[in-house]
């Protein structure tokens, strides 16, 4: 019967998604599924029954083909996880390689053991990443279309009026344009709308 029990604790661990480690009151790995395995790249040091969590952690940290934590960030990647191990309910991010991304929590048990889930983030924070692209693509096309309306009607009062060819060239003078909120491509923008507008004032007169 306890057997049976344990083939189904087994079973259920290895069936779930998300990385699981069961950790006894002492820090000692109890067990792990294949997924949280996968995690720590299958280091013997970090996911075999009867390691210290901190030796765990510190050998996955700093394995030299594929570390977990960021090249040079190996220490703050121990305290943080530590830190998480020790909470009840604290969650954090970690960012594995170049595009991979990890949520991780720690819930005590009522033994005072631990439980560590981590689940996959990477496609959220790419989806993330590419909204707040476009969302800054969209800010930027905004104030271009802006900056354009308002040279465009700076061309058209040049045209009619001497008094505004000679408001602008003071503007000009005294540095006031481009704006100083205008990127790089509004600042091309506005040189390549202003600058036939100088030649005017310059050589074309009131």
């Amino acid at each position: 019967e306890a057997r049976a029990a344990h083939d189904t604790l087994n079973d259920a661990l290895e069936s779930l998604p998300v990385a699981i480690a069961l950790w006894d009151p002492d820090d000692k790995l109890l067990r792990c599924n294949r997924a949280y395995a996968a995690y720590f790249r299958h280091q013997p040091e970090a996911i075999t029954p009867g390691q210290s969590f901190a030796n765990a952690i510190r050998a996955a940290a700093y394995r030299p083909d594929r570390p977990i934590a960021p090249v040079g960030r190996e220490e703050a990647f121990i305290a943080a996880a530590t830190r998480l191990h020790r909470s009840n309910g604290g969650v954090a991010e970690y960012q594995i390689g170049l595009d991979q991304w990890a949520r991780a929590q720690a819930h005590r048990t009522k033994a005072g053991g631990v439980v560590t889930n981590i689940v996959d983030i990477s496609e959220a924070k790419r989806r993330e990443k590419e909204a707040n692209e476009t969302r800054e693509r969209r800010r930027g096309n905004g104030r271009g279309e802006a900056a354009r309306a308002q040279y465009e009607m700076l061309a058209t009062l040049l045209a009619q009026d001497a008094e505004a060819r000679s408001g602008l060239q003071a503007l000009m003078l005294d540095g006031l344009l481009p704006g100083e909120d205008l990127d790089a491509e509004e600042h091309n923008l506005l040189y390549n709308l202003a600058a036939p507008l100088v030649m005017a004032v310059v050589f074309g007169g009131a």
